[in-house]
């Protein structure tokens, strides 16, 4: 089972370029937090980076790449894979005061809440040329093709391409919640599939 880098205790705060390069068939078949690729980054960047054919079995902060970002820029990236577990996502299972350029996400996610296609629970952050691709399955509340939960985050020309299966309330094709309280913008995307 793949040991992912960066967590709670020692966060991961530096860069990363793939120049391009692919990971390819990670499987990280334990319960554990903060699961993916990276498991916390703080302060990073991660860029030109393709991981594929990843295999997340049970999981909370669980992702293909990054299981928590924060005040973090991820950019120019692909991921593909199957993650299950809870504020679960391909992209990230939560993302804080962290900037989202240029990723698309392909496969499958099987949450339980606070759970997307793309990011599980975004704050405080930036969304701009990320899309989602597959089915999301959530047996509770916030889920959504692109990101299950949003708080005070501006999304712009993204899209989700998701069928989404949820148990539970607050559902979207592209977003699952919206926190009302508070100040985004949503602008030039789309979502297609069915909820």
């Amino acid at each position: 089972s793949f040991n992912p880098i960066g967590n709670s205790t020692t966060r991961f705060n530096g860069e990363f370029d793939g120049q391009g390069y692919t990971i390819f068939g990670l499987t990280i078949n334990e319960y554990r937090s903060h699961s993916g690729l990276f498991g916390y980054i703080y302060g990073a960047e991660l860029r030109n980076l393709r991981v594929t054919g990843f295999t997340l079995s049970s999981g909370y902060y669980a992702s293909v790449l990054v299981g928590q970002a924060w005040s973090a820029v991820i950019s120019d990236c692909y991921v593909s894979g199957f993650v299950d577990g809870t504020l679960a996502g391909l992209i990230s299972g939560y993302a804080q005061s962290t900037t989202i350029t240029n990723v698309t996400a392909r496969g499958e996610v099987e949450g339980f809440s606070e759970s997307g296609l793309g990011v599980g629970y975004l704050l405080n952050s930036t969304v701009n040329g990320v899309g989602a691709i597959g089915s999301l399955y959530c047996q509770a509340s916030n889920s959504g093709g692109l990101i299950g939960y949003i708080d005070d985050t501006n999304v712009a020309n993204s899209y989700a391409q998701v069928d989404v299966f949820s148990d539970g309330q607050n559902v979207g094709g592209f977003i699952g919640t919206v926190r009302a309280d508070v100040a985004l913008t949503i602008s030039n995307c789309y979502s297609t599939g069915s909820v």
